[in-house]
């Protein structure tokens, strides 16, 4: 039998479990249906038809914080870093991101404290695991997510042990990487929640593994779901939002609980939906469209003219960063390109540190070295991979994250276009110290500069 005959029985054995047609997250949203049009009629009115699509998550939010399972889950972080216990949060794709950027948050929240709390030691309760590590940051791994062997092994290769709490992210609700990691916390001993953005009743009707995982009883389950996304498809967006709100809050509800830390202005669980519509209220006003709708014509012209955007950014980058390399699977653009890669199209758009070389970029990004997978043929034959990864197991260590040069090193790449912008993002009180350095001077080699402040200012 050909390799090619026995790929195609393979895959036809294994579409059916893959067919996703019937998920919520999957399906179109009415009111963005005509965006397009819309966007190349009024801008402005294109940008307020995606910030509507917003206006589900918090009917559905206030629901969710007064839940039971929304307070297991903030007892279950409470206990763990009371007892000396870890927190694992586990993701592919854009969940995945979601789990680092929750892990740095964590780690800068801890820094900050640490005078205070003299508890360094809970910078290292919180860990996250994507799938094919920290590499998929920049760029998913093919297959990766297909194989939940393969959450189970990266989860089991971060000691996850009894009494610590694995948090296990999928915005479907069905990624076998992540149900995979759900598996081996359980059989670790540790305390397992099941996250997702799909209603449970079509997950379990539709998809035998989000199923079997949601009728497990030991698994406590948080449904999410808000309706589909502003872009079909793009669970970046309302899902991974809902996922932010919703853990994010409940790990610093946590951190005030264990750390006896008061602040006046800490919010309740009632008041995280309340707060998040005075965001999105915000984000709509008539200032904030004006400047995001200035911001895309500028970034638009320059791609027109075959140009190349680099933003470059301080407290923001690991923001800046998530949101650009999302861009390449949701727009189909080009993928960052690492250093030594002559013959990939250059990303349109990239992030640089003006403040830091490539390496300490990194550990800054991430509050902690990178984690790059180190897998070699031996694994991917223990895990029955499919025949490429096999034969060719990718790359993935910290050697090749490091090859994306965001640090403040000049690459000629990104300003011998015909046209190139470097962009600050800042927010209110770091503009003039990353204004004078990424625009002045590091900002000399491109053909124009702007920024963008969030929290008070215009774009530039």
């Amino acid at each position: 039998m050909s390799d090619a005959i026995r790929r195609a029985e393979e895959f036809l054995s294994r579409e059916q479990a893959f067919r996703l047609g019937e998920l919520v997250t999957e399906a179109f949203h009415p009111k963005t249906k005509a965006l397009s049009q819309t966007a190349a009629a009024d801008l402005p009115a294109a940008i307020r038809l995606l910030q509507s699509v917003d206006d589900d998550i918090p009917p559905v939010m206030e629901k969710v914080f007064r839940q039971d399972s929304f307070r297991q889950l903030v007892d279950a972080f409470s206990e763990a870093l009371n007892a000396g216990k870890r927190i694992y949060f586990t993701g592919c794709g854009a969940t995945g991101r979601l789990s680092i950027l929750l892990e740095a948050a964590w780690r800068s929240g801890i820094a900050r404290l640490r005078a205070r709390t003299q508890r360094a030691e809970m910078a290292d309760r919180v860990y996250s695991v994507m799938a094919g590590g920290d590499f998929a940051l920049i760029k998913s791994v093919e297959g990766y997510e297909d194989f939940p062997d393969f959450g189970r092994r990266q989860l089991r290769q971060m000691h996850v042990a009894p009494g610590d709490v694995v948090v296990a992210i999928t915005e479907g609700g069905e990624t076998p990487f992540v149900i995979g990691t759900a598996w081996e916390g359980l059989d670790a001993g540790a305390k397992v929640f099941f996250v997702y953005n799909n209603p449970t009743e079509v997950l379990r009707r539709h998809v035998q593994r989000s199923r079997e995982v949601i009728e497990e009883p030991r698994i406590i389950k948080l449904d999410l779901a808000t309706g589909p996304m502003a872009i079909t498809g793009s669970t970046r967006m309302q899902a991974t939002t809902a996922e932010l709100l919703v853990v994010g809050g409940a790990l610093e509800i946590a951190l005030a609980h264990v750390s006896r830390v008061r602040c006046p202005r800490h919010p309740a669980a009632d008041d995280y939906p309340r707060l998040f519509r005075e965001l999105l209220e915000q984000l709509s006003s008539p200032q904030a469209v004006d400047a995001l709708a200035a911001a895309t014509v500028f970034e638009e012209s320059i791609y027109r003219r075959g140009g190349l955007v680099t933003y470059a950014a301080d407290s923001l980058l690991l923001d800046v960063l998530t949101d650009t390399t999302e861009r390449s699977p949701t727009f189909m653009l080009p993928a960052f390109r690492k250093q030594g890669d002559n013959f990939s199209p250059r990303s349109w758009a990239f992030v640089k540190d003006p403040f830091r070389p490539t390496e300490e970029t990194w550990r800054e990004l991430l509050q902690r070295e990178p984690r790059g997978l180190d897998w070699g043929r031996e694994i991917y034959e223990e895990l029955n991979a499919p025949a490429k990864l096999k034969a060719q197991p990718p790359k993935l260590d910290n050697a090749e994250i490091h090859k994306f040069m965001i640090g403040n090193e000049f690459d000629p790449s990104r300003t011998d276009a015909p046209d190139s912008a470097l962009v600050a993002i800042a927010v209110a009180g770091e503009t003039d110290h990353l204004t004078r350095t990424a625009l002045e001077r590091f900002g000399s080699h491109y053909k124009k500069t702007a920024a963008i402040v969030i929290g008070s200012g215009d774009v530039a």
